[in-house]
């Protein structure tokens, strides 16, 4: 996984705030998904239990911010100075899923799964802010400015969902299939520390710390809707599109505490959107938003004289996020995905790709969108006993 933002200014605008330019980048792999299972026969019906785990969200990350440059001029003064950021990122909140299927009628097949949602991510920040601030009225009088903060949380997941789904054979090659996955109350921990120190002329002049280590607070996680399409117009083509609805804009955490902006030592309890972590009562142009993903795809499969069998697949997308930008606009990014893989005997390796990209406006004082771009690859295997 390889994930960039980029901020750039353009190079007619002539303002006396500005912040820009900006990249940052980051990349990381992780163990995705793993299952078991054995169908076996109970009278005339075919069961299909599984066991799996799955890494639902990966928080494995490791970012780099470099050459944010922040130029203020008023008639006072005038401050250029450089930003840096590292973040590093690791776990996830992981699920573990006992599942069984089952075909109930000659064309419909149905799943449920009950999840149990665990782990959590731990995320350590370093920042370092330096500027020199020259005086209008006296041009060799300059003052150096330095800001150095640090920030870590650790958090810890706990709770349960369950899923269902049906598959339904409508005609000859055509099918449908829906999946609803519960909303869920989770328990949520965690440990956060913040500290700062500010230096002019390389003197001390203010020091932050800030300390929380948290009871156990709920998380409301949003239930999801689906719904999708294939058809077979030849045995070795495929063709499909689906829908993933999620209610994003009921992911809200209770309790959670936050330094005060007025008073950075002072603690603040809110109920915050998850993940964004804003304040439910911000403006309407900032609250976090339910998302929609959709979905087309192809897949055609070569079958050799000995019996190999080469799946190949394409596929594109668009993904609502649930964030607005700072005009209180949607934003939506734009994907691709390709694969291919090989199948011989009880042996099935595939491997894929994905890009996703897009843009949007971030802050308040942005003079170009930010461009975002992730680039993710999958390989998998599956083996028949």
């Amino acid at each position: 996984r390889i994930q960039n933002y980029r901020n750039l200014k353009p190079a007619n605008i002539d303002t006396s705030i500005f912040t820009g330019p900006q990249d940052r980048d980051g990349s990381s792999t992780t163990l995705d998904f793993i299952s078991f299972t054995y169908p076996f026969r109970m009278g005339k019906l075919k069961i299909v239990p599984q066991i799996s785990y799955q890494r639902s969200i990966s928080f494995d990350l490791a970012t780099r911010t470099n050459d944010v440059v922040q130029i203020e001029t008023t008639p006072d003064y005038k401050q250029t100075g450089t930003f840096t950021e590292n973040d590093k990122f690791t776990g996830g909140i992981d699920t573990v899923t006992f599942s069984v299927g089952t075909r109930i009628l000659d064309r419909v097949n149905i799943g449920i799964s009950g999840n149990l949602i665990m782990n959590g991510f731990t995320g350590r920040r370093a920042r370092t802010f330096s500027a020199e601030k020259t005086l209008t009225s006296s041009p060799g009088d300059t003052i150096s400015i330095q800001t150095i903060s640090s920030e870590s949380l650790t958090t810890d997941f706990h709770g349960f969902n369950f899923n269902m789904g049906i598959l339904v054979d409508l005609f000859r090659n055509f099918k449908m299939g829906i999946v609803y996955k519960s909303a869920a109350s989770l328990d949520l921990k965690y440990k956060m520390h913040i500290s700062s120190i500010h230096s002019v002329d390389s003197v001390e002049k203010s020091k932050t710390n800030f300390d929380v280590d948290s009871t156990t607070v709920p998380l409301h996680w949003p239930e999801t809707f689906g719904f999708g399409f294939s058809f077979r117009p030849s045995d070795p083509l495929t063709l499909s599109i689906d829908v993933t609805l999620t209610r994003w804009s009921k992911a809200i955490l209770k309790n959670f505490t936050l330094p005060d902006e007025e008073n950075p030592e002072l603690p603040v309890t809110r109920d915050l959107f998850f993940p964004t972590l804003t304040p439910i009562d911000s403006p309407s142009a900032r609250r976090q938003i339910d998302t929609a993903q959709f979905r087309s795809g192809m897949e055609y499969v070569i079958i050799t004289k000995n019996d190999i069998f080469i799946p190949l697949r394409l596929g594109i997308f668009t993904d609502t996020q649930y964030f607005k930008d700072t005009t209180g606009r949607k934003v939506t990014f734009f994907g691709i995905t390709g694969g291919a893989g090989i199948k011989k005997g009880r042996l099935a390796v595939d491997s894929a790709i994905l890009y996703e990209f897009g843009n949007y406006l971030k802050l308040n004082n942005d003079y170009a969108p930010t461009f975002f771009a992730d680039l993710r690859v999958y390989i998998s295997a599956i083996f028949n006993f």
